[in-house]
């Protein structure tokens, strides 16, 4: 190959690297995201049943808090989700599938600040699957037998993606986009 074609290469490969990242973190996140919203969504149902039993609305409520963080309050606007949204899986992930779409409009490699903001959304994510992982072990266990005790139906997190939620983090130092 002569030095165009295997700088042509090269810059393919770049391109196709940080795609995948991309697309291997949103194929496993989004499940998450989902039971996220899923829990959240079954957390609002038990507390408007809930109103008579104190008890278990201020777990419900005490569960919600602690959601919070990993959901936010509602999904990000998109297109273009703001800088200045909260960093939860939704807004996390909405963010790297623009930034997907920014790498497949051009037959490029990417340039150094989109490495730069894929490394550090992706970086962000493995705080908030142990987060999730610590509600899911405990938070919501506690919660469900409260629940049961108040004969109120259990809250389980679902997911409509591949009904995977508990996955492992892949991201470690050295492996995330555009570095060897």
């Amino acid at each position: 190959m002569n030095g165009v074609g295997e700088r042509q290469s090269w810059l393919a490969w770049q391109q196709f690297r940080s795609s995948y990242a991309i697309y291997e973190d949103l194929r496993s996140y989004l499940p998450v995201a989902e039971a996220v919203a899923s829990v959240r969504d079954q957390v609002a149902d038990r507390k408007k049943k809930a109103a008579d039993k104190p008890e278990a609305l201020a777990a419900l409520e005490a569960l919600n808090q602690k959601l919070e963080p990993l959901g936010g309050s509602g999904p990000p606007t998109l297109p273009g989700v703001p800088r200045t949204a909260p960093l939860t899986f939704a807004t996390i992930t909405g963010r790297l599938g623009q930034l997907f779409g920014v790498l497949q409009e051009v037959d490029a490699a990417p340039t150094a600040q989109t490495v730069a903001n894929i490394n550090e959304l992706r970086g962000l994510l493995p705080p908030l699957i142990a987060k999730w992982k610590s509600v899911t072990a405990t938070d919501l266990p506690a919660l469900n037998e409260k629940l049961r005790k108040a004969g109120l139906a259990e809250i389980k997190p679902e997911t409509t993606s591949s009904g995977v939620i508990g996955i492992d983090v892949h991201v470690r130092a050295g492996q995330v986009a555009g570095e060897e």
